[in-house]
This record gives C-alpha cells, structure tokens and sequence, in this order.
C-alpha cells in the first residue's frame, strides 16, 4: 500500500505476492508537512 501525505490511498495490492510501484510529488509531500508543523510543539526541556 502506498499512501500520500493526507493519509489517501494511491495503491493497494491484493492478497498475492507481488510489488507495487507509484511516482511521488515530494514537492507535494514537502508542502502537506510545512501545513502540520508538529515539532513545533516538542518539549525539549522536558527531555532526558
């Protein structure tokens, strides 16, 4: 199964043995991750 940024199902395979293979926008990928900026939240000084 590959699955695009926003969690959408690009390819799925079926129950066989096999291979998928599908091209991927990392400038797309790149944008979706600037819009969920989650390390932002950490905590560093709560770290070890």
């Amino acid at each position: 199964m590959i699955v695009d940024p926003l969690g959408n199902i690009l390819l799925e395979l079926d129950d066989s043995e096999g291979f998928g293979r599908k091209e991927i926008n990392m400038q797309e990928v790149s944008d979706v991750r600037k819009g969920f900026p989650v390390f932002e939240d950490r905590r560093t000084n709560l770290y070890y």
